[in-house]
């Protein structure tokens, strides 16, 4: 794997709620990640889909105060470095002012500088390198820097050499990427409630976060499950299907709205749950924050639909491989490609076909390689073809053939 040295690291320490939080940043960037409790978030990759570092911390603040989320946060360059600088509750560390913090930290903060998915594991070697340290005299990380990496290599091998190289800023670290699969789901207790509104109230709380969530998974509401839970210890469920998958606050709740209007229990009410249905439909509108090439595409569909309505349906469209040997009739035109198609089956054929073999004269400028033969159709009108690729001096390729009952040749398509 290719470690991309260009970050800007978004950490947050211990935010609760946890899971909920990290499937709405996905909607900002791909790149999230779980280690202990603890977010890594990397927006070098997308903050440009959201007019810039400065527009994309404020759609992060705006979740972590959808989420109620308190806990310290910073943004930095390295994930090594991201624990061991989280020290204020929010701290926005630019381009170049990471490492002069570190080297000015005690020297304690090595216990949590490096990779996260391993701090655990080299715990105990690492509380031995810092009570050394510490004993003969070094207090803050840049005197660490200091002491030559031999000493530090032959007193504690493997761990001290690690940690003198995550310092220096030679080593990254790659974390795996979060990808939410447990159903989104969410508790009201309602004992404190009086009457429906209180409820509804508390829904237009819910619902917002509901939408962070689906959005983190490019997926839309296609059927709510409410589950009642009574004081009489019953419990009822219900399955809410949507006319039209949505993910929009206003119109979930006005759908449920309308049925609790309609709803009534043998019993109070002392908790209701609302989880989506396993199966989510993907949103087809949200595109790849990665890049354009699903909104180009989109585009493409429209325009290749709206040609094929003016110009014809056999005269415009995606091109469909199938079996033929004519190379001439071994696809079709179709409104849409399909996503289980098929690569073209032979690469010594051209892509691009004339609608018409035109007559070909080879002479000494064109070298001839030849390709294949066909003979087919005999049945009907006897179809015979040597193909060749035609070379000239001046590097074009043509795909020609000769027709041995006419004793004609033909140029039937190019590779260039």
């Amino acid at each position: 794997m290719t470690i991309d040295s260009s970050q800007k690291i978004l950490f947050f320490q211990k935010p609760s709620p946890l899971i909920p939080f990290a499937e709405s940043l996905i909607s900002i960037t791909p790149k999230v990640s779980l280690v202990e409790g603890d977010i890594y978030a990397d927006i070098a990759c997308t903050e440009k889909l959201f007019g810039g570092e400065t527009k994309t911390l404020e759609k992060v603040e705006s979740l972590l105060n959808l989420f109620h989320i308190h806990s310290p946060w910073l943004m930095t360059e390295k994930i090594n470095w991201a624990q061991p600088l989280c020290i204020k509750d929010r701290l926005h560390l630019k381009k170049g002012e990471s490492y002069p913090l570190l080297l000015s930290l005690p020297i304690e903060a090595l216990m949590v500088c490096g990779n996260p998915l391993t701090l655990k594991k080299e715990e105990k070697e690492r509380q031995e390198l810092v009570e050394f340290l510490r004993k003969v005299g070094i207090v803050f990380c840049g005197d660490f820097l200091k002491t030559p990496i031999s000493s530090i290599a032959r007193r504690f091998g493997k761990i001290g050499s690690h940690l003198f190289s995550v310092m220096k800023n030679n080593t990254d670290s790659v974390l795996p990427w979060f990808q939410p699969t447990d159903p989104i789901s969410f508790t009201i207790e309602t004992d404190s409630f009086f009457s429906l509104d209180s409820l509804f109230y508390e829904l237009k709380q819910v619902l917002p976060k509901l939408e962070a969530r689906l959005e983190g998974r490019n997926a839309l509401v296609h059927e709510l499950k409410l589950a009642f839970y009574l004081e009489n210890k019953t419990t009822q469920s219900h399955l809410i299907p949507f006319a039209k998958p949505s993910r929009d606050p206003k119109t979930i709740l006005n759908l449920l709205q309308e049925f609790l209007s309609q709803k009534s229990w043998a019993a109070p009410l002392h908790r209701f749950t609302i989880e989506v249905v396993p199966q989510i439909q993907q949103s087809l509108s949200q595109l790849n924050l990665l890049d354009d090439s699903e909104e180009r595409f989109e585009d493409l569909s429209l325009f290749v639909k709206q040609m094929r309505e003016r110009l014809g349906e056999n005269r415009v469209g995606f091109s469909e491989i199938r079996s033929s040997f004519l190379p001439e009739q071994s696809w079709d035109l179709i409104a849409s490609p399909k996503s289980d198609q098929t690569l073209y089956p032979d690469h010594s054929r051209p892509f691009f076909l004339f609608s018409t073999p035109f007559p070909f004269q080879p002479s000494a400028k064109w070298k001839l390689t030849e390709l294949e033969r066909l003979t087919i159709h005999w049945w009907k009108q006897g179809i015979v073809r040597h193909y060749f690729l035609a070379e000239s001096l001046h590097g074009e390729r043509l795909w020609v053939f000769w027709e041995p009952f006419s004793n004609n040749w033909f140029c039937h398509g190019s590779f260039d």
